[in-house]
């Protein structure tokens, strides 16, 4: 579980901007071209990272809070991984000093709009339910066919999902690639001549959020390719939506040769429950069963004898696992026995400051997977 916080602004701020008045925490790290930084605390403890800024227009607002400035143009995301009390008060002071900066207001997803009479907080409902996102994610190995991956994604969403194709793109912000002008080819084109080390950032048309395609080239420091996308988790309530996704996500995985996809609902829209790699290496799979999952035969060779619960579909090219779980059920709350693999197959996650973070990757994993690279292993 993570604690999200948005900031919602009428200033684009350059990353040694966002950095500016931080208080006891500072920027660690920056990665996707400056979009994304992690803070620590001057202790050295991880606190939260900030997401943005990111344009906030068009399409874009049907997924803002209701009772916003009519002058706001940039939302920032301040996201805490986990629970930590000192952390989401870090995290709260920068959100409101990074809202005096930006000249905005702070939206606590969280926190009721009775709970708080001041006006540069703002919420979208005012109970205390949280809405619910969809994460999907595909992984395959890197080959001769990486630079088609974003073309892939598009053919299989057109015939399949044509909710899930993206009405914007780019690789920063602002996105001034529009599907509806360039049409799939130029999304494949930007892709395969830009996308060898950056990644393809995408936004949609509710139900998709966001999403992205992550860089071709074997050279970076990931051992894998993906593409995420983000939906709005209400679409679930829709059986036509469901049936349609279902096929987009096993149509994609065998498209890509995808060794292992996964759909899970959160009530997170920046954070999926999968562990992130120490570098680059595949850290094994999530520690909770998700809502569907995609294992490639050698996968689901390793996996199948545990997997009693749900249901099996034997396909070409592996095999689809279905949970028991509703599909709108957050998958971190679902336990059966025999829903999921046991703990050799996901990786350690002990870092008390990071919930997500892989301190050392799962044993079992199909051999292919394990990392070579002496400087990515983490044992």
């Amino acid at each position: 579980m993570s604690y999200d916080i948005e900031v919602y602004g009428k200033l684009r701020l350059a990353p040694s901007e966002v950095q500016t008045g931080t208080g006891p925490v500072t920027a660690s790290e920056i990665a996707g071209e400056g979009l994304v930084q992690a803070f620590t605390h001057d202790s050295g403890e991880y606190c939260f990272i900030v997401d943005g800024p990111h344009d906030v227009g068009g399409e874009d607002m049907d997924s803002v809070p209701t009772g916003l400035p009519d002058n706001v143009r940039f939302r920032y995301a301040v996201v805490v991984e986990g629970s930590a009390q000192p952390h989401i008060g870090h995290a709260l002071r920068f959100a409101d000093d990074l809202a005096g900066v930006v000249g905005g207001v702070v939206h606590d997803p969280q926190v009721a709009v009775e709970e708080t009479s001041d006006p540069r907080y703002v919420s979208r409902r005012t109970g205390p339910s949280r809405e619910k996102f969809l994460h999907v994610e595909w992984f395959r190995r890197f080959d001769e066919e990486s630079p088609s991956f974003a073309q892939m994604y598009l053919e299989s969403a057109k015939e399949h999902l044509p909710a899930a194709l993206p009405t914007v793109f780019g690789f920063s912000e602002p996105l001034r690639g529009k599907l509806a002008e360039e049409g799939a080819e130029g999304v494949d084109r930007i892709y395969r001549e830009d996308g060898d080390r950056s990644r393809l950032v995408l936004r949609g048309r509710k139900p998709l959020i966001s999403g992205f395609v992550s860089g071709w080239s074997d050279q970076s420091i990931a051992e894998q390719q993906r593409v995420r996308l983000v939906f709005d988790a209400s679409a679930l309530s829709k059986p036509r939506f469901v049936s349609a996704f279902e096929s987009f996500f096993v149509d994609l995985a065998q498209r890509s040769s995808s060794f292992f996809s996964f759909a899970e609902v959160t009530q997170s829209r920046f954070s999926p429950t999968m562990a992130l790699p120490q570098r680059g290496e595949w850290p094994g799979l999530p520690q909770s069963p998700p809502w569907l999952s995609w294992f490639s035969t050698e996968y689901a060779d390793l996996v199948r004898p545990h997997l009693t619960a749900g249901a099996h579909r034997e396909l070409s090219g592996g095999m689809l696992y279905r949970s028991n779980m509703p599909a709108t059920s957050v998958s971190a709350s679902w336990t059966e026995p025999g829903a999921w693999v046991p703990s050799e197959f996901v990786p350690v996650q002990a870092d008390p400051d990071n919930h997500r973070k892989s301190t050392a990757r799962a044993s079992e994993m199909p051999v292919a997977l394990l990392s070579s690279d002496y400087f990515v292993k983490v044992r």
